[in-house]
């Protein structure tokens, strides 16, 4: 089968700069480790849906396992730093305005290295993320899109400033429960946006650049997410805001030039936590030279990106 080939800006909307540099490293120091509530691994169902404007279809389904590897402090606050590993990736991708039977399918490799992010035990924010110097930079991105569907907001607060793969923004948020259940609803639009992944500025005088993120979580009593969803439209060169977007559910046809995307993220099961050792050998990969500290925001530098069936 022939690698799947992703254009950049549909890679960024699977949640979620090269004027963004990683964050200097900060050492995340440990205090403890991890709760016996908090000591288990859970299993997550991911999926993405990317629609490109011409018929273009890219999906991308996998299995992600997380745990936590340790407590402690990371800039200042009280953090958990959770790992995950990714697997069973799939890429999918078709052109429906094709005559032709053009679908491809492929799995998606390359992903199985470590990946782990510190999220802080106050706001519910992934202040940073940890991963071998020699991963690539679109396998990177991928994983940091992941990480941004773990992110919530346990204050409570209405208006949010918020980093995730995409974007650095202002999230505006309502709540509600259901039952045992919180749920938590998003909404970002483009003025809200301070930095684009890949932009320093939201917009440039000649085009507009729309943006628009609504997503929906539900989290339990001990902060462990049962799903998170949500959906982003990007929209270039629109003669106004109001023409992006049909209702406030941007539930509207693929813009002339953008995309959709939609993400889920769903728990599947919970178990055992991995062995005493592993944990051991992550953190010890974490303190060493070869890691990496950086932000959440994505970063461009690979302009197509290939994701090879090796």
């Amino acid at each position: 089968m022939r690698g799947i080939r992703f254009v950049v800006f549909a890679l960024f909307l699977f949640s979620s700069s090269s004027d963004a540099a990683p964050a200097a490293k900060k050492d995340f120091k440990k205090t403890s480790d991890c709760s016996k509530k908090a000591n288990v691994s859970c299993t997550y169902k991911y999926s993405v849906e990317a629609r490109i404007k011409g018929g273009e279809e890219i999906d991308v389904t996998a299995n992600v396992d997380i745990f936590c590897e340790s407590v402690g402090i990371f800039k200042k606050e009280p953090a958990i730093r959770h790992c995950i590993n990714v697997r069973d990736a799939v890429g999918r991708i078709s052109n429906k305005g094709n005559k032709y039977d053009s679908d491809t399918e492929a799995p998606i490799k390359k992903l199985d290295k470590w990946f782990c992010f510190a999220q802080s035990s106050k706001t519910g924010k992934i202040s940073g993320v940890f991963y071998p110097k020699k991963e690539k930079e679109w396998i990177v991105n991928i994983k940091k899109s992941i990480a941004s569907t773990f992110q919530a907001n346990y204050k409570g607060t209405t208006v949010a400033t918020e980093t995730d793969s995409q974007s650095k923004h202002k999230s505006h948020y309502k709540y509600y429960s259901e039952g045992n259940k919180q749920i938590q609803e998003r909404r970002i639009d483009s003025g809200d946006v301070s930095t684009y992944a890949g932009k320093a500025s939201t917009q440039d005088k000649d085009k507009t650049l729309y943006f628009h993120e609504h997503d929906k979580l539900e989290i339990d009593r001990n902060r462990r997410i049962q799903f998170s969803e949500g959906k982003s439209v990007l929209e270039l060169g629109a003669e106004a805001e109001d023409k992006a977007t049909a209702s406030d559910t941007n539930d509207k046809a693929v813009p002339p030039l953008g995309a959709i995307s939609d993400y889920k993220l769903e728990l599947a099961r919970c178990y055992k936590p991995p062995k005493k050792d592993i944990i051991e050998e992550l953190t010890a990969a974490m303190a060493s030279h070869e890691c990496v500290v950086g932000d959440l925001l994505a970063t461009i530098n690979e302009g197509i990106i290939d994701l090879i069936a090796a």
